[in-house]
């Protein structure tokens, strides 16, 4: 009896199609499309496995389209294979489920990413939490994993300071334990450069040291760091520390764990902060139309799916056009906080918009693309049709105004809010009022 073979989609640009189709002639059924077409044929018919190649045209991973692979129910559970270049530094794909194979392309190299992508170990598992463990002394790291893992959590291990930026920013770990003294720099650069990141500036570092300096645990304190533990340590104080910051790091990210981002109490500091040090600043209300009909129609999944994907435009547009030291939280629902600086604001706001509206088609059935709306009740019960979900963005600055409390800028952003709900479509809208 003939073997059945696995299908493959590939979406990939005109050249690298032929390519991978020759190399996988033997092996495989290839399927072979382009943009929102292969989507559809996904949600229809779906492969075994899919294969994306970084920088094609309409569906470049640069416009996040594996946050929209793994947006569906229907394609969630499908591997994917991401092909990649040298100098390609986009997504953490791995979070979204992406295997790898680097440009380029030979056989053998791709059948180990289609392998190591099989559905065979695709099966679902309760995510632990990760702990990224860096320390260059062996013994050290032994003992401080025995301590993780009894607690069931899961850990990565970095002997130098590069090893562990590379780490964090392909892993995305849930805390870091960080010696100060590793063989290439100190640990105070590695917290600096964590801190400075818009991605990984909210993951809490637990400070090492074998010297107990009270000017240290303060520099430690000031760049960052949520705890400062003194080799040798006890495993019993340090089993407690670790359980204690990671719980209250959960309560910390409040609005969602999907998105893990910081909540109410976070954005309330972040904008405190800077009108009492009087820095220029721009904060953008991030609001979402017609969510609530699509989360009722949809589902919870694709609800929270949506909710996720807003949060990395948000998050890639501050990487690409903002400054080290934005802000971004989420209030709750379908609601976040942008804070950046006046001279930023137009154009990470256009930006926002741009993305969102070329990526969120994707996240209806082909039916409610065409019509360009989904049928659902309104507020009153009634059955009402409700456009494909757009963006609000209410920008207060303080350029124009004397603000001096978060209250004057929450009233300001609720009156343009109000002024945007009465828009279709995505829209900006600024404060234009000048103090007499």
């Amino acid at each position: 009896m003939e073997k059945v073979k696995k299908k493959i989609l590939i979406l990939a640009g005109d050249t690298e199609r032929k390519l991978i189709k020759d190399l996988l002639k033997e092996d495989y059924t290839t399927i072979t499309l382009e943009g929102i077409k292969a989507i559809d044929k996904i949600r229809e018919d779906r492969p075994d496995i899919i294969l994306l190649g970084c920088g094609i045209n309409n569906l470049d991973p640069e416009e996040l389209p594996m946050a929209v692979l793994k947006g569906n129910e229907e394609m969630e559970r499908i591997p994917v294979v991401l092909i990649y270049s040298e100098d390609d530094e986009r997504l953490p794909y791995n979070k979204l489920g992406a295997s790898f194979v680097k440009r380029p392309i030979d056989k053998e190299n791709l059948l180990s990413a289609i392998y190591r992508a099989s559905p065979i170990s695709f099966e679902p598992k309760e995510e632990k939490k990760r702990i990224l463990i860096v320390d260059d002394n062996e013994a050290t790291r032994k003992e401080i994993r025995g301590v993780v893992e009894n607690l069931d959590y899961s850990t990565l291990e970095a002997r130098s300071g590069s090893e562990a930026l590379n780490i964090v920013n392909k892993e995305m770990p849930d805390l870091i334990i960080l010696d100060i003294i590793l063989p290439d720099f100190d640990g105070f650069k590695i917290l600096r450069q964590l801190k400075r990141n818009l991605r990984t500036k909210h993951i809490p570092v637990i400070l090492l040291s074998a010297i107990e300096k009270p000017e240290e645990k303060a520099k430690g304190l000031i760049l960052g760091a949520s705890d400062f533990i003194t080799k040798p340590f006890s495993p019993l104080e340090f089993s407690a520390r670790v359980e204690m910051l990671l719980e209250r790091t959960e309560e910390g990210y409040g609005a969602s764990p999907n998105t893990r981002l910081p909540g109410n109490i976070s954005i309330e500091k972040a904008i405190t902060g800077r009108i009492r040090m009087k820095r220029p600043f721009a904060v953008c209300y991030c609001d979402l139309d017609n969510f609530k009909v699509y989360n009722d129609a949809y589902g919870f999944f694709k609800g929270d799916k949506v909710i996720t994907l807003t949060a990395q435009i948000i998050m890639e547009t501050i990487k690409e056009l903002g400054n080290n030291d934005d802000f971004i939280g989420h209030i709750g629902g379908d609601d976040f906080i942008l804070i950046t600086t006046p001279d930023k604001v137009d154009a990470l706001s256009a930006r926002i918009v741009e993305i969102f509206d070329k990526i969120i088609p994707f996240y209806y059935d082909k039916e409610a693309r065409a019509k360009g709306y989904i049928e659902g009740l309104d507020r009153q019960g009634r059955q009402n049709r409700f456009p494909i979900i757009s963006i609000s963005i209410a920008v207060v600055d303080n350029m124009n105004r004397n603000i001096g409390h978060i209250g004057e800028v929450s009233d300001i952003a609720a009156k343009l809010k109000k002024l945007a709900k009465m828009t279709h479509g995505s829209v900006i809208i600024k404060d234009r009022r000048k103090d007499s």
